[in-house]
């Protein structure tokens, strides 16, 4: 349980601190620091660059009739699932805080989606991707646009 707690504290302290490359790659989980590797020790290959993943359509990557993983309810804490929690549909997102948007396209990346969306935020409409990542150790999945800046949820239970 402790643990559970403290991989969710991390998500959410995650999602408070300011975006950098190495933070957002590694879905704001623990990151090893310089002094953790021995000298001489072979480091794992570096990823792709981000530039060269080639998006799939959505469609054609699900499994027939199967929903995107994004779907359903999700919130920042569990004590918000009652009340302040975010509805992701397959082509529409709508959070608590009276944002909503309808999604134009929905590409699956590595780690996650791109979804190309028209939002609506206190009367203004914007256009906008929303990058939706998941980190696999926190059960937790990061949303990033310009409306939702960069925000950690967890999945709500049914």
């Amino acid at each position: 349980m402790r643990a559970r707690v403290a991989l969710l504290a991390g998500a959410a302290l995650a999602a408070c601190s300011p975006a950098t490359e190495s933070n957002v790659l590694d879905n704001g989980l623990a990151q090893s620091q310089a002094g953790d590797v021995a000298p001489g020790a072979a480091m794992p290959p570096e990823p792709p660059p981000l530039e060269n993943q080639h998006p799939v359509n959505v469609e054609a990557a699900a499994p027939e009739g199967a929903a995107a993983r994004y779907v359903g309810r999700w919130a920042a804490n569990e004590g918000l699932c009652k009340d302040g929690a975010w509805r992701f549909e397959e082509r529409h997102l709508a959070t608590a805080g009276e944002v909503s948007c309808d999604f134009d396209r929905v590409t699956q990346v590595s780690g996650g989606y791109d979804i190309h969306a028209q939002c609506l935020a206190e009367g203004n409409r914007t256009t906008e991707v929303i990058k939706v990542r998941f980190a696999e150790s926190a059960r937790a999945m990061l949303v990033e646009s310009p409306t939702f800046r960069e925000v950690g949820l967890i999945p709500c239970p049914d």
